[in-house]
């Protein structure tokens, strides 16, 4: 059995409500890891206040933490398609 139309239309408005809920926690959580990574990458240079161990550990995460951001926002849309306006290609 077929749903009806206003079922459907249900159905794919809660669905939408849902994805626009998870992208936004996304961004959140990428803008967070940003910040948090770019602050142990400033902590790095402090020789004197922190031991040498922690501070290639505060290296490290940050690192990986920002190429995780960047794979975040490598699977993001940006601008328009390629099939609309003019051909971003020429």
């Amino acid at each position: 059995m077929e749903p009806s139309p206003k079922d459907r239309a249900m159905i794919d408005a809660v669905v939408e409500v849902n994805q626009r809920a998870r992208d936004r926690r996304g961004w959140w959580r990428a803008g967070i890891t940003a910040l948090l990574s770019v602050g142990a990458l400033l902590l790095v240079p402090m020789e004197g206040l922190l031991p040498q161990s922690l501070r290639l550990a505060l290296a490290v995460a940050g690192i990986l933490g920002l190429l995780g951001v960047f794979f975040f926002l490598s699977t993001k849309p940006v601008g328009r398609s390629d099939t609309s306006g003019f051909p971003w290609f020429w």
